[in-house]
């Protein structure tokens, strides 16, 4: 499973880690163990474009693919889910803020899956 925080302009001074996918990661761990192997693309830190994240993501191919989505970040959410579409078939989950106010907008440009709230339970059950 790879994790996504994917770029936005005027956060490249500050850089953060992002907790709730930290949360996320320490969830899946204690729910089931070293089964499943995760990925983590911060494109903040990292300073990975949509381009660069997509190619790692089709080098990983991995199962599935959980991006976290602030309103900031949507065209850029949008333009990794139709880049990855286009060579792998990983199931696309997005969450966070923005996914929580329009869930049908990442449906409908290809996500198989919009959680809303907190996403702990709903990755446990995909």
């Amino acid at each position: 499973m790879v994790f996504v925080r994917p770029p936005f302009e005027g956060m490249e001074t500050y850089k953060p880690p992002h907790l709730g996918i930290a949360m996320l990661f320490s969830y899946i761990n204690k729910v089931f163990g070293n089964s499943v192997k995760c990925f983590l693309l911060d494109a903040l830190p990292d300073e990975l474009s949509t381009d660069e994240i997509s190619k790692r993501i089709c080098e990983i191919r991995p199962d599935a693919l959980a991006i976290t989505v602030k309103t900031m970040q949507v065209v850029q959410s949008l333009d990794i889910i139709q880049k990855i579409k286009k060579n792998i078939s990983p199931i696309i989950i997005c969450g966070g803020n923005h996914v929580s106010v329009d869930p049908e907008l990442f449906i409908k440009c290809g996500a198989d899956f919009s959680v809303i709230g907190e996403g702990e339970e709903a990755l446990e059950k995909y």
